[in-house]
């Protein structure tokens, strides 16, 4: 037993009984993998014995199985869990596409909370500059002066919009001096109507960073949702389709055994004397 041994596993692994024994004068069963014969050397002659036995072919599924983790590979396997479960995949990807894209959305969000949170503070800084213009003590100098800094300060707010360059010019204009109302505001000419500009400015801001806020709030519940769905259907998929690794090395020792068997029965005679 101990030839046919070497023999079968021989042939289930797809290399010669040479090989396997280190005798070059054994007879050998060769199984080349993924053919539909065996070939059978007996006596210095070869036989083709065909690779139809019902064994062979479990064997060449459960292996199959156990190398992908899937019990279903193709239609033929079980078509109706393989119907369901593309429509299951299509659907996972589409809600992880959706949850990446919500994603995107309050990445967004949250850079124009930013931005506008710089702009608040330049923003103060320019009503405070609006006001100490309208000092009796301010005459013509003192305000150019507080101007040119009034216009640094509204070249700083467009410059924080485009600071990332991430987002398209039509995405951020809002939140530039112009999108905001500030823009060309003069405390020489009239610091009555920049305070007016400045103070709009300002409750525009709030009411932007109040809907940002809760705009963000509910994309990331959209996310933490649609993750989870995506990960429950990955289960659900992995339950139809998956391969019980357990059950499946059962299956396959089953077989072997069942091989064995025949390949036993085909084999007595001289290549079991020897």
């Amino acid at each position: 037993m101990g030839a046919c041994r070497s023999i079968l596993v021989a042939g289930i692994m797809g290399i010669s009984v040479a090989a396997a024994t280190g005798d070059a004068s054994a007879d050998y069963l060769f199984i080349p993998p993924g053919a539909n014969f065996i070939v059978l050397n007996r006596g210095g002659g070869d036989m083709i014995l065909r690779r139809d036995h019902p064994a062979l072919r479990s064997m060449d599924g459960e292996m199959a199985s156990i190398a992908s983790g899937r019990r279903v590979r193709s239609a033929a396997d079980d078509p109706a869990a393989l119907a369901v479960a593309v429509k299951m995949e299509a659907l996972m990807r589409s809600l992880e596409r959706e949850a990446v894209n919500a994603e995107d959305m309050r990445n967004y969000l949250r850079f124009v909370d930013s931005v506008l949170e710089q702009n608040t503070e330049l923003l103060r800084r320019i009503r405070l500059l609006v006001q100490q213009s309208g000092g009796v003590f301010m005459g013509p100098d003192e305000r150019e002066f507080g101007q040119s800094e009034i216009d640094q300060l509204l070249r700083q707010i467009d410059m924080n919009s485009r600071l990332t360059g991430a987002y398209p010019p039509d995405t951020v204009n809002f939140l530039t001096a112009g999108g905001l109302g500030v823009a060309g505001i003069s405390i020489v000419k009239s610091p009555k109507a920049a305070m007016t500009l400045v103070d709009r400015a300002m409750a525009r801001i709030q009411y932007l960073r109040s809907t940002a806020g809760v705009r963000g709030n509910i994309l990331t519940f959209q996310i933490e949702g649609k993750s989870l769905q995506a990960v429950h259907l990955t289960g659900t998929i992995s339950g139809m389709t998956g391969a019980d690794i357990g059950e499946a090395v059962t299956d396959l020792i089953r077989s072997a055994t069942l091989l064995q068997f025949r390949y036993g029965m085909i084999l007595r005679g001289p290549v079991l004397e020897k």
